[in-house]
């Protein structure tokens, strides 16, 4: 992979976990660079900054709500791999330290209706997630139509969706604990009613 100058790197201020810290903060317009530059300097800092997010949440996510796929240890570097799979309708793969080298991956499905799901985005990068980070699967608009706005928005509002799919978990468990009294009952009462030739 050819690598940008070290100018035409970006700063990404606080980096997630696996991601390094890049001092390039250029200013082209100071330089008098064209309208074209200068439009895909910010296209390039909207786009780093939107994929250092997923990283975090996808890490966060994956270990806070996820299970563990892999985890092998090796000589010189812990592989691990965890997943969340549904959660409002996405699911977050996170494959880290896949190599002594380094080698990251963060993998973002959509399910869609009726039934399937679809990768809406997926990147890499070796040890340096600013300047090394390459996106290998980005689904357009087109292709899923304002996915990158309902996963800012399940980002945005993670807290409050958790607890509502954890409210719903709780109702469905009560509810099979319910059906359990109500089975247990049923077959007491027929076991009686075969006894008292009811049945």
């Amino acid at each position: 992979m050819r690598r940008l100058p070290r100018q035409a790197r970006m700063s990404l201020g606080d980096s997630p976990s696996h991601c390094e810290k890049s001092q390039w903060k250029p200013d082209f317009k100071e330089q008098n660079m064209p309208a074209d530059i200068c439009t895909l300097q910010a296209q390039v800092a909207e786009r780093m900054a939107f994929l250092k997010k997923v990283v975090e949440f996808a890490e966060m996510i994956a270990n806070k709500r996820g299970v563990s796929v892999r985890y092998s240890e090796h000589s010189a570097h812990t592989r691990i791999i965890r997943e969340l799979k549904d959660f409002a309708n996405f699911s977050f793969r996170t494959d880290m330290g896949k190599t002594i080298y380094g080698g990251n991956e963060v993998v973002v499905t959509e399910s869609y209706r009726p039934a399937g799901t679809r990768t809406v985005l997926q990147f890499e990068w070796q040890t340096s997630f600013s300047d090394e980070c390459v996106v290998t699967g980005y689904a357009g608009d087109e292709y899923s139509a304002g996915w990158k706005n309902r996963l800012l928005d399940l980002m945005q509002n993670y807290e409050e969706i958790a607890t509502m799919i954890d409210r719903e978990k709780d109702q469905d468990k009560q509810q099979q604990v319910l059906l359990s009294e109500e089975e247990l009952l049923r077959v007491a009462l027929e076991a009686t009613a075969k006894r008292l030739r009811l049945l």
